[in-house]
């Protein structure tokens, strides 16, 4: 931690800390690309899913299209777009619309 972030109180953990992992720098960068709209609601759904256990990336796929990874003890799902998540998401917690 560096003397500024130590003075400033900030907590570095890893889930705070910088990586150079590859989805660590589309997890939001897709968002924005949407809409201020779309962006709420992919973190809506993020959090959904985070309460869930499942991590949810936004990402591109090889031709430039968004999708979203949903991951869950080592397992993916790609998914086309937050309408696809919000209905995956509803099968797999059970949750009543």
């Amino acid at each position: 931690m560096n003397p500024k972030g130590k003075a400033a109180g900030v907590l570095v953990t890893p889930t705070t800390a910088h990586t150079t992992h590859d989805c660590a720098d589309h997890s939001t960068g897709t968002a924005q690309k949407t809409g201020t709209s779309d962006r709420k609601r992919f973190l809506t759904l993020q959090a959904r899913a985070a309460l869930a256990g499942i991590m949810l990336i936004a990402s591109t796929n090889d031709n430039g299209a968004p999708v979203y990874i949903a991951s869950r003890w080592a397992l993916c799902r790609e998914l086309p777009g937050l309408d696809a998540v919000e209905h995956w998401l509803r099968m797999v917690t059970g949750a009543r619309s």
